[in-house]
């Protein structure tokens, strides 16, 4: 059209306006206010953003169709929600709040490691239980004292070495 490739100065908005697509066929950069900031391609397919400090998006929503690189530290300020699978490789730490594992018995908590801690329920006692009538335990290994306020044996007791009662 008769208007291709016209750079023109816009007065009441100041600013220039070019009214063609604009190509910068090397590697050579579009430099903001030093030569620290800039947007270049250092090589075919690549889109460099360069920045001294920070580059900051502000965007209601930022759409990112790709896979996402991070080589640095990931700060969430906000809430973090996960669509698909989570894989964390490397020690993982929750502080503060609640940790909540499912959402419905249909859920599964999988445990392919040793715990190494106490299990302590929240509350007071009795509050909790391990297992339900529906859902046993198989077997029950103790290598201690095991204090339990009523023991109700619903099928065969086998003690093996000395049972002292007291009462």
């Amino acid at each position: 059209g008769s208007n291709d490739g016209t750079l023109k100065w816009m007065e009441d908005e100041d600013y220039f306006e070019f009214s063609d697509d604009i190509l910068i066929a090397t590697t050579e950069k579009l430099q903001f206010r030093d030569t620290g900031i800039y947007i270049n391609s250092s090589a075919d397919g690549q889109l460099d953003l360069v920045a001294d400090t920070e580059i900051q998006i502000a965007a209601t929503t930022i759409d990112i169709n790709g896979a996402a690189d991070i080589s640095g530290n990931l700060a969430v300020g906000g809430n973090l929600t996960v669509a698909g699978n989570a894989t964390v490789t490397g020690t993982t730490t929750f502080n503060g709040g609640t940790l909540t594992l499912g959402d419905a018995a249909s859920d599964n908590v999988v445990f392919g490691a040793d715990v190494n801690s106490s299990i302590i329920p929240n509350g007071v006692g009795g509050s909790f239980d391990l297992g339900s009538s529906d859902q046993e335990w198989r077997d029950l290994f103790i290598n201690g004292t095991a204090h339990i306020d009523t023991l109700d044996v619903d099928e065969n007791a086998t003690v093996a070495g000395t049972l002292g009662v007291t009462g």
